[in-house]
């Protein structure tokens, strides 16, 4: 008895067909039928699932999708169920059939492979898994990013770019930066993604061309600032040492294709020896950068270790005729000058362009004569010291090495250097503390110097202050006396009436020279000018105020104003006496006790002012002053 769901396969060994029983069923077999198999359970396939079914009687195939439950006939062959692909938008894959023929299926989509066709891999093989994993990514292009396809028919490469017809309905009414998905079709391979180059301006890079031409870009130039790497084209790179002693090992080497033009550091160690057979090791800082990529390029294929090879081969030049203790003395400016370094660049290309012109047999007799005349004949004994340092800073203009090779030394610095021998880098280093100590004492006493300096500045500006100090407070005596002296004046003036008197003399000539002034500039005018009604108005007052001063008569008046006021004379006495009496208050009402005669304070009684005394006769006795008031002894005056 089967079940729902259930199968049985018999045949019968008398025809040998096959019978297949479906459930629910009760099964009764005939005389001559077997049961091939246990009964099976029917394929269940849901809406992601499918299955390849092979005819053994016709040999046909053919694929059951789902949902189903599949019920088998006598002679079907049914294979494994297999996952529909499901492909995202951005998905593809390439499908195989029985021709060989081969298509791409692009999502979104659910694919479903049909009998005999297969799944491609990325290395054009099927897939044997699952065929899910044939499914790949299409790539993204965008402004900076390409991609580059091999045409696997033809064998040719295609590098696509947003800009390429074939993307023109993808971007067509797109707004901003445009992108796009890149699916290829069933003959092409994607060989990679192509990132843009985009160089700064201090950047640029040399590309190879298929023929192997040199393409030089630079970042200066809009043009060639930004770009993607064309097919069979490939930039053209350079290992750079970068150990210390440069020396070109495995292992030690920076691959370099950008090329950098700013200057930059690198350190360098290396080996020399002095005349009196010393050898040093140096440790140096070169400061360079790249001028000309062209020419560095052509010439030169480890441009670090180049530039540390040729300045080393110069400067053991220029070490090997100088002791140790020449070198201790100045020896940056001894590595600094063996190296080249172009103090002077308009010589350093006249040199160059003198050395073309001597490779093309055109230098002239002259030339040779003033480059004979500046370096020296060498004829005429042993050279001192100073010619001889004079001599080798002229010649390393013409060094025109690094010129040539497309990058200048800018400077070198010695950083540290000590002597190979053990024995010997005793000695040197006792010598340079011996310097170093002689230095230190020296910049001790400069201290000092410095300190009693600072001191004594110290003083004189003090003293600077107190001639300030002095002169301000003499400033403001004399602007007290002044202020004071101004009191006085304006008391005598009050007293004796002067002030007004002098004014009237003073305004009398400035009356008149105002009136003729005024009568000159209205002579020019027009009588309807408001200018001129203006000036007669003004007119009219000063001499009105003229005739007052006619009418006072100012002479007659002087004269009767000194008859009935004070003289200037007396009122200053009346000052001094004023100020006496303001003396004698202060005294009176202060607490200290002291002894005064008339004489003292030229005090006398019942009249304003003093009698003269007959000093012989009548002597003045002493008069005691408190501090409640004054008291006079009996005393005889002569009116």
């Amino acid at each position: 008895m089967l079940e729902n769901g259930y199968y049985v396969l018999t045949t019968n060994d008398e025809n040998g067909e096959r019978s297949v029983y479906l459930g629910p069923e009760v099964v009764w077999l005939g005389p001559r039928e077997t049961i091939m198999s246990q009964p099976g359970m029917c394929p269940v396939l849901s809406g992601e699932e499918f299955m390849i079914v092979s005819d053994e009687l016709k040999g046909t195939k053919k694929t059951i999708t789902g949902p189903i439950m599949f019920q088998p006939e006598a002679y079907d062959q049914l294979a494994p169920i297999q996952k529909a692909i499901n492909l995202a938008k951005n998905q593809y894959v390439k499908i195989k059939n029985a021709e060989g023929l081969i298509r791409v299926e692009r999502g979104q989509a659910k694919v479903i492979l049909q009998p005999l066709e297969e799944v491609l891999g990325p290395d054009g093989e099927a897939i044997r898994g699952e065929p899910s994993q044939g499914v790949r990514d299409a790539s993204n292009i965008d402004v900076h990013n390409a991609v580059l396809v091999r045409d696997t028919s033809s064998g040719t490469l295609q590098l696509y770019t947003i800009e390429s017809p074939r993307f023109y309905d993808q971007v067509q009414g797109m707004a901003g930066d445009l992108a796009a998905i890149f699916v290829p079709d069933s003959y092409e391979e994607i060989v990679n993604n192509i990132k843009k180059t985009v160089l700064e301006e201090y950047h640029e890079a040399v590309v190879k061309d298929k023929n192997g031409q040199f393409i030089f870009k630079s970042g200066k130039n809009a043009d060639e600032r930004s770009f993607f790497l064309e097919p069979f084209n490939e930039f053209v790179t350079q290992e750079w040492s970068t150990d210390l002693k440069k020396e070109h090992k495995r292992g030690q080497l920076d691959s370099k294709w950008l090329f950098d033009l700013r200057p930059a550091y690198m350190n360098y160690e290396f080996n020399c020896r002095t005349v009196d057979n010393v050898e040093l090791i140096v440790d140096v800082s070169f400061y360079w950068q790249i001028t000309n990529t062209q020419k560095m390029i052509r010439k030169m294929t480890d441009t670090p270790c180049d530039i540390c090879t040729h300045a080393r081969s110069k400067i053991i030049q220029s070490v090997s005729r100088i002791t140790l203790m020449e070198f201790l003395k100045k020896f940056n400016q001894i590595i600094r000058d063996g190296a080249g370094v172009a103090d002077n660049k308009q010589q350093t290309i006249e040199a160059i362009n003198r050395k073309e012109r001597a490779a093309r047999g055109e230098e002239d007799e002259d030339e040779g004569n003033n480059m004979t005349s500046a370096l020296g004949d060498g004829e005429g004994g042993e050279e001192d010291q100073d010619d001889q340092w004079a001599k080798e800073h002229a010649t390393k203009y013409v060094d025109t090495w690094y010129v040539e090779r497309g990058v200048e030394l800018l400077s070198v610095e010695v950083l540290q250097f000590s002597c190979s021998n053990p024995e010997t880098d005793k000695t040197l280093q006792a010598i340079i503390k011996e310097t170093a100590d002689r230095l230190k004492k020296q910049e001790f006493q400069k201290g000092e110097n410095e300190m009693a300096l600072s001191k004594l500045k110290g003083e004189i500006e003090q003293e600077k202050l107190n001639k300030d100090l002095i002169e301000l407070k003499k400033s403001h005596l004399k602007t007290e006396a002044k202020i004071e002296g101004e009191g006085v004046a304006a008391f005598i003036e009050g007293v004796s009436g002067r002030e007004h008197m002098d004014r009237l003399h003073r305004r009398k000539p400035l009356l008149e020279r105002e009136i003729d002034q005024l009568e000159a500039s209205q002579a020019s005018l027009a009588e309807d000018d408001l200018e001129y009604i203006q000036g007669a108005a003004k007119l009219e007052d000063l001499k009105l105020e003229q005739q007052l001063l006619v009418d006072l008569d100012i002479k007659n008046a002087d004269e009767r104003y000194n008859q009935e006021h004070v003289q200037k004379e007396e009122a200053l006495h009346i000052y001094a006496m004023l100020r006496k009496l303001d003396s004698v208050r202060m005294l009176s009402a202060s607490g200290a006790g002291m002894y005064i005669t008339p004489n003292d304070v030229n005090l006398t009684v019942g009249q304003l002012y003093p009698a003269v005394r007959d000093a012989a006769k009548n002597p003045a006795p002493a008069i005691p002053s408190g501090a409640g008031g004054s008291s006079m002894a009996n005393d005889t005056w002569h009116d």
